[in-house]
């Protein structure tokens, strides 16, 4: 009721300063301009904000922002100081009124963007259907794939202020998988292309794909989410958005004069692919929500898992070894390791394990640091290469290169091929 009244005095102060001073017009062009930056990169707004082209104290493109930068703009210029009191006290109630809507209005969007509507129609049950038979063992293997992070990625997004229902769309992405890469080139559980992943500051090089993370990529996606939402002010449109890109969702919303997901379906303004996505990601979560209603075996685990940044270079073998885990627990547990080894620590690379293997790893590391007796440099292998050759040129021994890169033939190096070598080095005591 608050809001409510607030907003209607607003309304009528506003209405009473239009009527008494009709002359007043828009002088605010230059101001607006600011904003028109996107149509002269023909980009969309998250390519924009991610690029930094609205970052960095230029331009704030936030909805709160952009909102203030319309107000301001529709202000005169200037005032003359002999306005007369009743004027001054008009200016000081809307001052007072737009204060407490924005505090009030603040608090009802924060508690908005939060919660996730589930909307169940036509739509969501044709794929509620869906789900619980033709892919029925799609949905059993995906909600096991999550069993060991859903939990965490929950906790990400209740920190971002997101609805935890947004920690399941790998479910229709994904089917929660870490290796899933996509003909377009999008990777991991959350499916970021090269580009939406370097905008986003994601680490992706010779030894780290931050995108194969599901914790690290859930923070990327969380962030993203949340960009998305300021910019529709709604899930569904912000979904649709994840899925087909801002700027086209933004013209199909155009196009026909709606601020509906579904009126976007209903006359085809986005793509099938977009279309189902939001009604198949509702109708998974309404599965998950009544599980016990299915036979369906599916329980999110704690998982006690703890960080540590070691502080040098190891192969990853090694690690896993003296972390007390298997070689290959330890990768399903840090799969943006995509070189078999941790980085030195200038990659800020964090070793996600249970917490009782990372004690073991700390007690255990400069035992580690000991047995890491080289440093490692990628080679690339050129035509006409022999991996007898490359030890040579390195005076690295053949079987170490094979044990580190697990080549199990040497015969069979293809041009391109990404192999590590070691550079022997004298262990500090």
């Amino acid at each position: 009721m608050k809001f409510i009244y607030t907003v209607f005095s607003l309304f009528f102060i506003l209405t009473s300063v239009a009527f008494i001073y009709p002359n007043i017009r828009d002088t605010g062009d230059a101001r607006r301009s600011d904003l028109g930056g996107l149509r002269e990169y023909n980009i969309s707004i998250e390519e924009a904000y991610l690029r930094g082209i609205l970052r960095g104290g230029e331009t704030d493109f936030s909805s709160k922002a952009v909102t203030a930068d319309i107000d301001n703009a529709a202000a005169p210029e200037s005032c003359d100081n002999s306005t007369d009191s009743s004027v001054s006290e008009i200016v000081d109630a809307l001052e007072t009124v737009a204060k407490v809507v924005e505090d009030v209005s603040g608090d009802f969007a924060t508690d908005k963007m939060s919660v996730f509507p589930m909307e169940i129609n036509s739509y969501v049950e044709k794929y509620v259907e869906y789900f619980l038979t033709t892919k029925i063992s799609f949905l059993k293997r995906s909600l096991k794939n999550a069993e060991p992070y859903i939990k965490e990625m929950k906790s990400i997004f209740i920190e971002n202020g997101l609805p935890e229902e947004l920690a399941y769309l790998p479910l229709i992405e994904s089917g929660f998988v870490n290796h899933a890469q996509s003909r377009a080139k999008a990777v991991g559980m959350w499916q970021f292309i090269p580009d939406t992943g370097r905008w986003l500051g994601m680490q992706m090089n010779i030894w780290l794909d931050e995108r194969r993370d599901p914790i690290v990529s859930a923070g990327y996606a969380a962030r993203y989410l949340k960009f998305l939402y300021e910019k529709f002010d709604d899930w569904y449109l912000a979904l649709a958005a994840y899925n087909h890109g801002g700027f086209n969702v933004k013209k199909g919303l155009k196009k026909i004069k709606t601020r509906d997901f579904y009126d976007l379906v209903k006359y085809k303004a986005i793509p099938a692919e977009t279309q189902s996505y939001v009604p198949s990601f509702v109708a998974g979560l309404y599965i998950i929500k009544n599980i016990n209603a299915y036979d369906i075996d599916y329980k999110e685990e704690d998982g006690d898992f703890r960080y540590y940044k070691l502080p040098f270079m190891a192969p990853a073998n090694l690690v896993a070894k003296y972390s007390g885990v298997d070689y290959a627990t330890f990768i399903k547990y840090n799969p943006s390791l995509i070189s078999g080894f941790v980085p030195e620590e200038k990659y800020n690379y964090l070793i996600r394990l249970p917490k009782d293997n990372i004690d073991k790893l700390e007690a255990n590391v400069e035992v580690l640091r000991n047995s890491v007796s080289a440093s490692y440099i990628p080679y690339f292998v050129k035509e006409g290469d022999a991996l007898s050759k490359i030890a040579e040129a390195f005076n690295a021994p053949i079987s170490l290169i094979m044990s580190i890169n697990k080549i199990k033939n040497s015969n069979f190096l293809r041009v391109g091929q990404k192999i590590f070598i070691p550079v022997v080095k004298k262990i500090k005591s």
